[in-house]
């Protein structure tokens, strides 16, 4: 058994609504889930090693591509949640795309909270909405699109 693994990444915004998906894996769209996942080379650091459970950020590293930039600009200026699985699979027995059944290793959701860039690489903050234990304050950007309209006197 050759063990590959992959992402699948995607943005919604406040109401549930699909913006973005993405895959890490297949050089091409790939069929999933019932959804069309668009290839985007990005790895996340944090997903595993515990950070993401505790209330700390994940970041995304991926090239700086139109796409890439264009969505994650949209993300941070609307608010977007993310939603990260990672997946292990079994690469010899299908490898044209995802197959019926994988290992899910990890998963994380947060927001999108900040990006850097360089001339060749791009990196997109994910923050998570509370810290398990002793959290206050989410860290992120509050805005109508999360809270909603406030009451009016």
């Amino acid at each position: 058994m050759a063990n590959g693994q992959v992402q699948f990444l995607r943005f919604y915004d406040s109401a549930g609504v699909t913006r973005q998906r993405w895959q890490s894996y297949w050089s091409d769209a790939a069929s999933w889930s019932g959804s069309q996942w668009d290839f985007q080379p990005f790895a996340a650091d944090g997903i595993l090693d515990g950070d993401a459970g505790m209330g700390r950020s994940v970041e995304l590293r991926m090239p700086a591509s139109a796409a890439a930039v264009t969505a994650a600009d949209r993300a941070l200026a609307e608010g977007w949640l993310a939603e990260l699985q990672l997946y292990r699979f079994d690469a010899a027995a299908n490898p044209t795309g995802p197959p019926v059944t994988m290992t899910l290793l990890g998963q994380f959701t947060g927001q999108a909270i900040g990006a850097t860039a360089s001339a060749t690489e791009f990196r997109l903050e994910l923050g998570n909405a509370l810290q398990p234990i002793g959290a206050t304050v989410p860290p992120r950007v509050l805005s109508q699109q999360i809270m909603g309209v406030g009451c009016r006197l």
